[in-house]
Formats: structure tokens, C-alpha cells, sequence
């Protein structure tokens, strides 16, 4: 991925918490076909989602995480139609997944 691209993604994204990556890993089958399939009452309780959301300092309520998750793909809809124009969706095939993975893995380490 080249310099330029980074840097509007970045700044695409700079709102987004783990949990926002965790998610649209999910929404985009980053994490498998099967858990992209997987109902999100299911996927919230996973493991790394409830750390996540217990980490995640942008959420008022956690009560709901199954609405948190919805709210969250929302949000990560927004900034994925902010991109329009300004990024040859071209140009990410083949790189998105690694820029969203490093950008996980930096909450989860």
C-alpha cells in the first residue's frame, strides 16, 4: 500500500477503536466465511469481541453488546463511504486486509 493511501485511510479511520477493526474484519470476511455468516448475537461473545468491548473507551453502555456491534458497523459504514473519490478501491485489493490486521493486532498486543 503506498504512503498516500495509508495516510487517507488513516485518517478514515483515525475514530476507530479495536473493536470498530474487529468487526469490520468480520463484515468483510477478513476473519473466514464462517464468521463473517455467523449471526452477531453469536459473535459478540467471543472472546476477543468482549475483550475488546470491555477495552474499547468509546462505548457509553455496554450493557447491549449486540446493539453496540450494530451502532459500531454503522460507524464503520460511514467512514468506508468517506473513502469514495478519494481512494481507488482497486488500489486496496490485496494490501486492506494486512492494514486492517496490523491495525487490530496493535489494540491486542
Amino acid at each position: 500500500m503506498d504512503f498516500d493511501t495509508k495516510e487517507i485511510l488513516d485518517e478514515a479511520f483515525k475514530s476507530f477503536s479495536g473493536l470498530d477493526y474487529h468487526i469490520l474484519m468480520k463484515e468483510y470476511g477478513m476473519l473466514g466465511e464462517q464468521i463473517r455468516n455467523q449471526e452477531m448475537c453469536d459473535f459478540v461473545v467471543t472472546s476477543l469481541f468482549q475483550k475488546l468491548l470491555i477495552e474499547d473507551k468509546t462505548i457509553r453502555s455496554k450493557a447491549d453488546p449486540v446493539k453496540t456491534a450494530y451502532n459500531k458497523k454503522n460507524k464503520i459504514k460511514k467512514a468506508l463511504a468517506s473513502l469514495n473519490g478519494k481512494v481507488n478501491m482497486s488500489d486496496l485489493i490485496g494490501t486492506i486486509e494486512t492494514y486492517v490486521e496490523d491495525k487490530l493486532k496493535s489494540y491486542t498486543n
